[in-house]
């Protein structure tokens, strides 16, 4: 259940409970028994308490690239990873839709087969696809697995749910056209009933609004249906996205999930194939927090062909446990577990990235890094201004979450505590007598922060690049490109 800003076991209450694992995609999830009892075997060698099983309802619904051609067995296999996790005390997690495809004649949309994209979207705006959702997601939690003798939907191995994967609301309208009709047929009736005085210079923002609360209140009723099948661990949603607009869709949710790649590559012309170009960091997850709730991040890593892979555990588990998060799960084992290449996203056959992930669990699962004390959010309204610069976090948090705690939080929420000053994209006001930082460049708004004696001045070296968590466990100096943590239980 969830407590604040972490989860506990309903009968240990007030005692918080972290989660450091992994994901199983694809025909991972659907290995022999003896296949299975190996890889969960190396998986809890390597120090993980989870894992999140991914990438696996098109498979369990058509055994599509397993090649299992009988229900019966797929269903068997899987039940029988929920009973090799729970005997060797690994919990689980997974989202309930990832790419399962459906032929959109079913609801009404019969020159296509949906995307994952547009089921995604089409779950919060289409009723149709949200009873497919349903009845999918009861035929997947309701049958008693003959291996536990319990339902998925009773088992306490089962940490937390997310609903759907990376719906990308609201950007993913303008990447399907068929999303964009839909969209605006009920965006006209929505301004219509609400005679909102729409115009071309308004059309986009007030659209986008409308996109942003149907989000918000269709993710809360499909959370409520799912209830209603006896689910009761927390569930979340919309666990992607980096900006201030997601942060006030999932301000309802009972936790917050995001995911992280270093080195994630982007292919700039057909999927899978090049040419790649490379982006993202650990850092912009740091704004992206949720103050309040648990933050869990089920996808991360660093991607190969990479130079700082290993260290890639080394950091998430530090700053992870600097910032009190809740869970990771990286992505992903290997697609097909111990027979998986090395490379890519697959990690089970790397014995330094192994080694890492240990490493990584004692930072954070173990609690060797001490967290913060310190917060400094950013508070967010519940209606964005028009000041392009609150669409985006600004760049100093990037920076914070490497000395104290940080993240958002939407108007009206309780204040964190341990806050001694928030930021902004804009000069503003001071903040229930705090004082509110703004500025473009982030080392002008650390070298103020410094003075006002908000962060120790000691904890800095912008010239060096040097930042010093405020617990003085870890240490990053950008310009050397190196990583210390030394803690009373571990160093590296």
């Amino acid at each position: 259940r969830v407590n604040g800003d972490h989860f506990e076991f309903t009968d240990r209450p007030g005692i918080p409970v972290r989660f450091w694992g992994t994901n199983l995609t694809f025909l991972a999830n659907f290995l022999s028994h003896a296949e299975t009892d190996r890889m969960v075997d190396r998986i809890a060698a390597a120090g993980m308490n989870i894992v999140r099983l991914h990438h696996f309802d098109q498979e369990y619904a058509a055994g599509t690239y397993c090649k299992i051609a009988d229900f019966m067995e797929r269903r068997d296999r899987i039940d029988y990873l929920v009973a090799a996790c729970r005997k060797r005390g690994i919990y689980l997690t997974l989202d309930l839709y990832t790419y399962r495809f459906v032929n959109g004649k079913e609801f009404g949309y019969p020159d296509r087969r949906l995307t994952p994209l547009e089921y995604k979207a089409l779950v919060l705006f289409d009723s149709r696809v949200r009873e497919d959702f349903l009845a999918f997601t009861k035929s997947l939690v309701e049958p008693v697995n003959p291996y536990t003798n319990l339902a998925w939907k009773d088992d306490p191995a089962f940490a937390f749910i997310g609903l759907i994967n990376e719906t990308m609301l609201p950007d993913s309208v303008e990447r399907s056209p068929l999303l964009q009709k839909i969209v605006d047929r009920q965006f006209a009736a929505y301004a219509a009933e609400h005679k909102l005085d729409v115009t071309p210079d308004n059309r986009n923002t007030l659209r986008e609004r409308f996109v942003m609360e149907k989000t918000r209140t269709s993710v809360a009723e499909l959370a409520e249906e799912v209830r209603k099948l006896g689910i009761k661990i927390p569930l979340t949603d919309l666990n992607v996205g980096c900006d201030p607009r997601i942060g006030i869709m999932r301000n309802d949710l009972e936790f917050a999930d995001n995911h992280m790649y270093w080195g994630h590559p982007t292919y700039l012309r057909k999927l899978w194939q090049p040419p790649v170009a490379f982006a993202g960091g650990l850092n912009v997850m740091f704004p992206a927090r949720m103050f309040g709730v648990p933050y869990t991040i089920t996808e991360w890593n660093f991607v190969d062909p990479n130079p700082y892979n290993v260290e890639g555990a080394f950091l998430t588990g530090a700053y992870g446990a600097l910032q009190n998060y809740a869970g990771f799960c990286r992505f992903e084992w290997g697609i097909v577990a111990d027979r998986s290449k090395m490379g890519g996203f697959g990690f089970c056959n790397d014995p330094l990235q192994l080694l890492a992930m240990r490493a990584g669990s004692c930072f954070f699962l173990r609690g060797d890094v001490r967290s913060a004390t310190t917060a400094i959010p950013m508070q967010v309204p519940k209606v964005l201004p028009e000041n392009p610069g609150w669409r985006r976090f600004p760049e100093v948090m990037q920076r914070l979450g490497l000395l104290v705690k940080t993240g958002m939080l939407v108007q009206g929420s309780p204040i964190p505590a341990g806050t001694r000053a928030f930021i902004a994209p804009e000069s503003m006001p001071d903040i229930d007598g705090k004082p509110v930082f703004s500025g473009h460049f982030a080392s002008d708004v650390l070298t103020a922060m410094a003075a006002g004696n908000i962060i120790p001045a000691r904890l800095i070296d912008l010239k060096k690049g040097r930042f010093t968590s405020e617990t003085g466990e870890i240490e990053l100096v950008s310009t050397q490109r190196s990583l210390k943590v030394a803690t009373g239980r571990s160093e590296a």
